[in-house]
């Protein structure tokens, strides 16, 4: 079984050390990014249709997938100018940024990467997991703080004991199976129920406004970012330049499954359409169970996630006990170390789950604030730096200088990363500002953080 490593996802500590094990195929390394992109993102787009109509929501869709493949192309080419100019071969972000940008850029990237927007998207798994133990206990009423805690409670004996996991292709071809089987579920519940006769279905939203556009981008921002882990990847890939053969199957599947969940519960619910997929459905069975299969999707990938993490905060606390992995190498006291820094993590990701505890809105800050500047905006300026740091005796002759620039940035690509990068920060600056004051609206309704949030069982 071909195995994925995430010990290469561990912190962006390999700068300057050897690639690991190349064993990945194409293929099976588009399953592992399938997994890591396709999760609880898919959630919010059937709401995201609810606020915008159809049309701008199957735009945004279709329109964001070739964004993200041309961002995610962007990091093959500085890969391999890397290559070629110095030798050398960035296994993460921060190497990346650090080979191109400097020393300084390679610890802010992986503060922003591993330190903000790995660890607040994974404190919104947890908020995930409070809301779908409501969804199977649907009849005991528990309210939202007590079903999060219950989640760190569920997770953190795992998270404090693994240091290191191996992900098979097999395991992450099984968790898509999981939120898959839970979409399922909802939209048969959905199609047997029949149209919600109340609510409405418009091609544009009458209260259609400039904010309100950007603001449900957000969510559809955050269901295109993958790019975080795109080095990493291609460091355990067997040919790394057959990267861009993933999309090949990612792009396909997942602009397929978004339009699928947004256009089915957009028929169905119409304008009432929740930003939680699953509070779409009334309380039953259908609802207990389609819980049940997200509970186990988001606690692999919360398990998973909540490793590199805590391996991160290790190594910025105590660097040289980090790389001790067993205790038969002397490393009781880093295991300690290693599974205290794990339930300060949990502790803290609790805190932040119930301080937004509105699904889409949390994810909608982070698609705004974090998701767009990482996965499109750093891919652009990685390659900017790749293409300035040029060797002296690579620009030796003006036919080298020539052949050497036509590899690199063309009018296509300053174009095109103009056009991205507004996009990007209407998204940070408007899309930002609208989830907030929804945020702000919605505590005024529904309670204000940590209140009960106890589950619609009359919906």
């Amino acid at each position: 079984m071909v195995q994925l490593s995430f010990a290469v996802m561990s912190v962006g500590s390999s700068f300057g050390h050897h690639p690991p094990q190349r064993r990945v195929s194409w293929y099976g390394a588009s399953w592992v990014l399938l997994t890591d992109i396709v999760g609880t993102s898919v959630l919010t787009l059937p709401g995201v249709a609810g606020q915008l109509g159809w049309v701008w929501t199957i735009c945004l869709i279709i329109g964001l997938c070739p964004v993200s493949i041309y961002t995610s192309l962007l990091m093959c080419r500085t890969r391999s100018l890397l290559k070629q100019k110095q030798g050398v071969e960035p296994l993460s972000m921060g190497d990346a940024a650090g080979y191109t940008l400097g020393i300084r850029a390679r610890k802010v990237t992986l503060f922003l990467v591993y330190g903000l927007f790995g660890y607040i998207g994974n404190s919104s798994y947890l908020l995930t997991m409070g809301k779908t133990l409501q969804g199977v206990f649907y009849d005991t009423m528990v309210c939202l703080p007590s079903a999060v805690l219950y989640s760190c409670l569920l997770c953190a004996p795992f998270a404090a004991a693994v240091r290191q996991l191996s992900d098979s292709i097999a395991l992450c071809f099984a968790n898509f199976l999981l939120i898959s089987a839970c979409l399922v579920i909802v939209m048969a519940s959905l199609a047997a129920n029949g149209q919600n006769e109340s609510s409405h279905r418009y091609a544009f939203d009458d209260d259609l406004n400039f904010m309100k556009v950007f603001g449900a981008a957000t969510n559809i921002v955050y269901s295109y970012t993958g790019q975080w882990l795109y080095f990493e990847i291609m460091a355990e890939m067997e040919k790394p330049e057959d990267f861009p053969k993933v999309f090949f199957v990612n792009a396909p599947l997942q602009v397929g499954m978004y339009l699928l969940v947004a256009c089915w519960g957009y028929y169905y619910s119409g304008d009432q359409s929740d930003g939680y997929f699953l509070d779409n459905l009334t309380a039953g069975t259908a609802k207990r169970w389609a819980s049940l299969l997200l509970l186990a999707h988001v606690g692999i990938a919360f398990i998973i996630k909540n490793v590199v993490l805590a391996r991160y905060a290790h190594a910025c606390l105590s660097p040289s006990r980090s790389q001790i992995r067993t205790r038969d190498e002397g490393g009781l006291r880093a295991h300690a170390e290693f599974g205290a820094c794990s339930l300060l993590l949990i502790a803290g990701g609790y805190l932040i789950a119930n301080s937004i505890p509105f699904f889409d809105d949390l994810l909608g800050i982070i698609g705004g604030l974090l998701s767009g500047p990482i996965s499109f905006l750093l891919p652009m300026a990685l390659l900017a730096g790749a293409c300035r740091a040029a060797p002296a005796e690579f620009l030796g002759n003006h036919e080298a200088r020539e052949v050497h620039s036509k590899r690199q940035a063309t009018i296509f690509d300053l174009f095109s990363c103009l056009f991205i990068g507004g996009f990007v920060l209407l998204t940070m600056c408007v899309g930002t500002s609208q989830v907030i004051l929804s945020i702000v609206q919605r505590s005024k309704s529904l309670g204000p953080p940590f209140s009960c949030h106890a589950l619609d069982t009359v919906r």
